[in-house]
């Protein structure tokens, strides 16, 4: 497990009861909220799960899930949650990329963890914000073993929805990400089922090619040769240098889809 700010920030909480609302998306998300999970019960934090429509009671600690949802203009679900849960509560973003939304830097009851440096860059330092890692870097690197395999084959796994930054189309190419998609991670079990079920799919091939980010943080995990790129932001960048390189020397970064797929015909 990563010894850093947010593992300090959480084990303050240690034998203590949260609320804690998992960001809303596809299957990344869920990957997250299922390391979020995974990461509370080993630091013996007691939590409750809240939708993001529902509303906390008032006194308490609020856990907002970590990942992309707050991006201005692009995306303003959980930024709408916190807005209308943050007030008479003490909140704490789980490790985010943050994109506008300056006012949320200036409330004294709300602690903020950045899971990039470019995010982290454009914060000023003296806001309580503190950089980390995504919340899927805090499982144990063995956490995965079960669906270790050297595999054969590429797996492509592209974006096909609005975050693309290309339309370049691969055959065979599956973006599992999208299997599930919307406020499904307040269950627990559905996340674990969802996370497994997009490990298996991976397990089989020796080399995933994606710009999801979740795609490749999963496949380093099972050892693969990954080959990613970016979305249309700097997120997938970003935490590659941040976080993926430092600790998976087998998975890269490529500027485009294209020279993925140079890379891979070099490798088969």
């Amino acid at each position: 497990m990563i010894n850093d700010a947010l593992t300090v920030r959480l084990n303050q909480l240690r034998n203590k009861h949260v609320f804690y609302f998992p960001n809303t998306g596809n299957g990344g998300d869920g990957f997250i909220a299922y390391a979020t999970m995974w990461l509370l019960r080993a630091l013996k934090i007691d939590f409750t799960c809240l939708g993001p429509k529902e509303i906390a009671p008032k006194g308490n600690t609020l856990l907002f899930g970590g990942g992309g949802n707050l991006v201005e203009g692009k995306y303003k679900t959980l930024y709408d949650t916190i807005l209308a849960n943050i007030d008479g509560n003490d909140g704490i973003i789980l490790p985010h990329t943050i994109k506008g939304y300056a006012d949320l830097f200036e409330r004294d009851n709300l602690e903020i963890f950045l899971r990039d440096p470019v995010s982290y860059k454009a914060v000023d330092k003296n806001r309580r914000a503190s950089l980390a890692h995504d919340m899927t870097f805090y499982l144990p690197k063995d956490y995965f073993q079960s669906f270790w395999q050297r595999g054969d084959g590429v797996f492509y796994c592209f974006r096909e929805d609005e975050e693309r930054d290309s339309d370049l189309c691969v055959d065979g190419n599956q973006d599992i990400s999208l299997s599930w998609n919307g406020s499904w991670w307040t269950n627990e079990r559905l996340s674990r089922a969802s996370t497994e079920a997009m490990a298996a799919s991976l397990s089989p091939s020796a080399i995933v090619a994606t710009d999801r980010l979740h795609v490749a943080i999963l496949a380093s995990y099972l050892g693969k040769r990954v080959h990613m790129t970016a979305n249309n932001y700097y997120k997938n960048e970003a935490i590659y240098w941040h976080s993926l390189s430092r600790g998976f020397a087998n998975t890269s970064f490529h500027k485009s889809r294209q020279d993925i797929v140079k890379a891979v015909a070099r490798e088969e």
